[in-house]
């Protein structure tokens, strides 16, 4: 049994016996080494290649697996043994067949078409001038569009003529190697002549003048815009500099920000009075000294950056933009252990809470107020939502305002809880800056009076106290009008927030509150 090898041709596999592979050997290293040397050569080796593996192909017709030294021989005598073709002379007395013409078949014609190259195939094939086939489904047109359907079905069944053995068989010539050689060498020729000519030509120079001109135009308008756009680049980064410097300014060193002051801060206070409460007031001088160079730095950067992009200017010098580097990060990495210091005395969080009843009134009726404070020298430092951190500007005492909450006691009798919450760095911290909180309420028959504020000391640790006053089904509370900033968001059957719960009186369900008649 002969020993078979298995090789590809153009995409191909075929399984070939040895004394036929070492003559396919010898026949496409002759072919290789003539035409290699010409510009063409790949292409043609390409087209030979793919003839030889139709060929195969055909031979083996599904009937036979291997190929046998009969079908090289077969394959030799279609493609022309490369002695004869090449003008050597061969020893073996073969002597080539005449020239005769190949089998015709049908393709697009990609050289000589409009559209898909439909039309230039058929002339091809009946040996026609395509030009007459245009002209015949221009006319099948006015039947209601039949040529455009034919041609269409025509475009997609027939195959195009990529390769020079196509391009062969289209025009009915014989497939060998010699015709394939100048097939490849024809079209090469056409095509460089053709880009020689369009080279040499007067309209090739006026259409690559025109483009060149056309795109120095576009790129001096393209140079233009950017040089607008960086205009506004820089002038956008000088007023964001320069406000935010300003702003900064004023909020450390004169109480108020000249720019937006009621969204930073009350003229009353600024940012060393603010720190002052949350840190050693020792440590405040540094973290000012450290937050300005970590933001002003920056800041100054940005707005020289815009005065270089508006006047391009050019520096060389690295020294002074190396220190102010090496000064910015001595000054954040200092405000971040700052940060972290401070940080740590909220990081635990204590609650006390007492609970006291309240004395049922006669009429089953309780009226709730808020007792008499004096409002002078009371300054606010910040709000939000009706809640907000105060201070007495005599005392320099912390205020805040209590939260009132009003639930359902399962008891016979109103109950007042009375939560107190503090932050420290350890649970002990906050457990005694809980337990300074002072704070005042007082019964006096049917009306209990609650303290509008609590003293929480000159620092400030998140302190927090709320009353939650537990009142049994059927009891009436009035609420007094100068509650609504206490009460906060009370459950009850009408869905009034708390600030409008004030002013008016209210029966216990058996959940929640609602409108007493």
């Amino acid at each position: 049994m002969k020993k078979t090898i298995k090789i590809s041709l153009q995409g191909s596999i075929f399984h070939v016996d040895e004394d036929a592979y070492m003559l396919l050997k010898q026949y496409l290293a002759d072919i290789s080494d003539y035409f290699r040397s010409r510009e063409e050569g790949a292409e043609i080796i390409q087209d030979i290649e793919t003839r030889i593996a139709e060929i195969f192909t055909e031979r083996l017709d599904g009937a036979r697996e291997v190929i046998t030294l009969e079908d090289i021989d077969f394959m030799i005598s279609q493609m022309g043994k490369p002695a004869d073709i090449f003008g050597e002379e061969d020893d073996s007395g073969y002597i080539p067949p005449p020239y005769t013409y190949g089998r015709k078949r049908l393709y697009r014609d990609p050289e000589n078409s409009v559209l898909g190259g439909v039309c230039g195939g058929l002339g091809a094939y009946f040996d026609i001038d395509p030009v007459w086939f245009r002209v015949f489904f221009v006319l099948l047109m006015l039947g209601y569009g039949v040529a455009v359907l034919i041609y269409i079905l025509l475009w997609i069944i027939l195959p195009e003529a990529r390769t020079a053995a196509q391009r062969l068989e289209m025009r009915g010539e014989q497939v060998n190697v010699d015709n394939i050689g100048k097939t490849v060498n024809r079209e090469f020729q056409k095509v460089r002549e053709n880009l020689k000519n369009v080279s040499n030509s007067a309209a090739y120079h006026k259409t690559r003048n025109a483009f060149q001109e056309f795109f120095h135009v576009i790129g001096q308008i393209l140079l233009m815009i950017l040089k607008f756009v960086a205009i506004i680049i820089g002038i956008s980064l000088i007023i964001a500099g320069v406000v935010t410097l300003v702003t900064l300014t004023g909020m450390l060193f004169f109480r108020y920000s000249w720019f937006f002051p009621g969204e930073f801060l009350y003229p009353s206070f600024y940012l060393p009075d603010l720190l002052a409460l949350i840190t050693n007031p020792e440590n405040v001088p540094y973290i000012i000294a450290s937050l300005i160079l970590t933001i002003g730095i920056p800041l100054l950067a940005l707005v020289y950056g815009g005065i270089k992009i508006i006047f391009r200017i050019h520096t060389g010098n690295r020294a002074i933009g190396l220190t102010f580097f090496v000064l910015w990060l001595v000054s954040a990495i200092s405000l971040s252990f700052f940060i972290m210091d401070i940080a740590s005395n909220y990081s635990k969080r204590a609650m006390l809470n007492e609970s006291v009843t309240v004395g049922t009134p006669e009429t089953d009726t309780l009226f709730i107020a808020a007792s008499t404070f004096p409002a002078d020298n009371i300054d606010e430092i910040f709000s939000f939502d009706r809640a907000g951190l105060y201070r007495n500007e005599e005392t320099g005492v912390l205020l805040g305002r209590p939260e009132i909450d009003i639930v359902h006691s399962g008891g016979d009798a109103p109950e007042l809880e009375i939560y107190r919450r503090a932050r420290g760095k350890t649970r002990e911290i906050a457990i005694r800056h809980a337990e300074k909180i002072q704070y005042q309420w007082n019964q006096k028959g049917k009306h209990l009076y609650i303290d509008p504020w609590f003293r929480s000391g000159q620092r400030f640790y998140t302190q927090e106290i709320e009353f939650r006053l537990r009142i049994p089904e059927g009891t009436v509370i009035c609420l007094g009008k100068d509650l609504k900033y206490l009460l906060h968001f009370i459950p009850n059957e009408n869905g009034y927030p708390g600030y409008n719960m004030a002013g008016r009186c209210w029966v216990m369900t058996e959940e929640k509150l609602k409108l007493s008649d």
